[in-house]
């Protein structure tokens, strides 16, 4: 018995090279249909490249704000211990390095508004200057006071903190206000707003 012959396989590229020119033209798209997309395709693509380069622009300003708040200061003046009860400007002041990067050339001046209604004493915008910081470090401590010694319930300081960034052409001041309370021990400084 004879086995039947197996058909051969033909490619579809060969069947249309030896179909019929018209049967050719049918099957295969124009010039025209070829070059030209449907229009819902290039609106997607303008809008993927626009998102594309949003993306792009959103990452480099969020890294030039990273940047920035890496490398500014951040200095703080608290209230720390208080040497003698009964003078008010006998608190020392916590000068606080909490940013990342250190400060230079830190200067403290205090700006003193007292009034010691028992003898009378009235000190108006007097300015007196601790002595300066050649570099406060991320997480270091200094303390300073205001050479001054009186008892004096009425008082305000305004606590002016100047220093160079790490950057030399960069320089601030910064003001921290704080005014006198009377307790049973004495007189304390504590932070305050300036009205």
């Amino acid at each position: 018995m004879k086995k039947p012959k197996k058909p051969k396989f033909k490619h579809p590229q060969a069947q249309t090279e030896t179909a019929a020119p018209e049967a050719r033209e049918k099957q295969m798209p124009s010039q025209g249909q070829q070059q030209s997309a449907p229009p819902t395709i290039g609106r997607w693509r303008r809008l993927y490249r626009l998102m594309l380069r949003a993306g792009k622009i959103a990452s480099a300003i969020s890294a030039v704000g990273a940047f920035i708040l890496l490398v500014t200061p951040q200095i703080r003046v608290l209230p720390s211990v208080v040497i003698d009860p009964q003078n008010t400007f006998g608190t020392q002041f916590a000068i606080v390095n909490q940013g990342r990067v250190p400060v230079f050339d830190l200067r403290f001046i205090c700006h003193i508004d007292a009034k010691a209604s028992q003898i009378g004493l009235v000190i108006n915008d007097a300015s007196f200057s601790g002595p300066p910081i050649k570099a406060l470090w991320p997480n270091q401590t200094a303390t300073r006071n205001c050479p001054v010694n009186m008892a004096a319930s009425e008082t305000s300081i305004d606590a002016i903190i100047g220093y160079r960034w790490p950057f030399y052409f960069l320089s601030t001041a910064v003001p921290f206000y704080f005014t006198a309370r009377k307790g049973s021990a004495g007189y304390f400084l504590v932070p305050d707003v300036k009205n």
